[in-house]
């Protein structure tokens, strides 16, 4: 499984700070790969429509291609899906250098 992780806005954007991330699971160790797909199968796109409005609002786009398909979902802070947001977290730590 591919996962593409794009966030934008927020306090202070830096363009050069909020790349898009990819990670491909057979890359990582086994007990991450099993974690983050699972995180990617359970989280759900936010079905409020419109997303809320703000200067310093951050949304995050995820793309999951998982070989049969791919789907992009899209969050806007703060996320009300638990399953989204633990997503968003670990792909943030996974960023991290």
């Amino acid at each position: 499984m591919r996962i593409r992780f794009e966030s934008d806005g927020g306090f202070a954007y830096l363009p050069g700070l909020n790349r898009p991330f990819v990670v491909d699971t057979a890359e990582l160790p086994p007990a991450t790969a099993t974690e983050l797909e699972a995180l990617a199968h359970t989280a759900r796109a936010s079905a409020s429509g419109e997303p809320p409005s703000g200067a310093d609002q951050r949304s995050y786009r995820i793309t999951i291609d998982s070989g049969g398909g791919s789907r992009t979902m899209t969050f806007t802070d703060p996320v009300s899906d638990p399953a989204a947001q633990a997503l968003i977290d670990r792909l943030k730590e996974l960023k991290k250098p």
